[in-house]
């Protein structure tokens, strides 16, 4: 039986130029407090990320800003936006699992990224109040077991492939940090 990790990193955007400021919630850009605490923020998660990662980030200006402070690659997605449902962003984080991306980051915004923590905790209500600029680390470990395919007609071993035998339902939470924190 093999074991593998599932990391769900969620980034809330930094500190946002108020909305009387910049005409539009869309446009709305970090403030030099909130460049600043993206940058810092972003040093921390450089030296603990996996590799092996898939960042997404809403098209919103202060979540693009956000996560540009990391210096990676990342994906936009219209099922980040400020006023997404919790299932339009379970439904993302689930489609890019399914694509054998087992550490997935999403840069984005309050009610969804408490929302989606809660439900990946099984935590009630519903969810989470983060702070601006703060991550949470949630990680779910796989059990799979090999299993061997054969002919019907032949005892001979055709093929083998690991497969989930279960998933825990439940993820745990590995880290949450908060730019307050690393700044003292």
């Amino acid at each position: 039986m093999s074991n593998q990790r599932k990391n769900l990193i969620l980034w809330r955007h930094a500190e946002a130029q108020d909305l009387l400021l910049a005409g539009d919630d869309f446009s709305r850009a970090l403030t030099v407090k909130g460049e600043s605490r993206a940058t810092v923020m972003a040093g921390w998660i450089k030296q603990h990320l996996p590799e092996d990662i898939c960042i997404v980030s809403s098209p919103a200006m202060r979540a693009q800003q956000t996560v540009q402070a990391l210096g990676l690659p990342y994906k936009i997605n219209k099922n980040l936006l400020p006023e997404a449902s919790i299932d339009d962003v379970l439904q993302l984080v689930q489609e890019i699992f399914q694509q054998d991306n087992s550490n997935v980051m999403l840069v984005g915004h309050q009610p969804w990224v408490g929302q989606v923590i809660a439900y990946f905790l099984q935590i009630q209500p519903a969810g989470i109040i983060v702070k601006k600029g703060a991550v949470w680390w949630l990680e779910q470990k796989i059990s799979a077991q090999k299993i061997k395919v054969q002919k019907p007609s032949s005892k001979k071993t055709f093929y083998e492939l690991d497969t989930p035998d279960y998933f825990d339902e439940r993820f745990k939470l590995v880290s949450v940090l908060s730019p307050r924190f690393i700044l003292k």
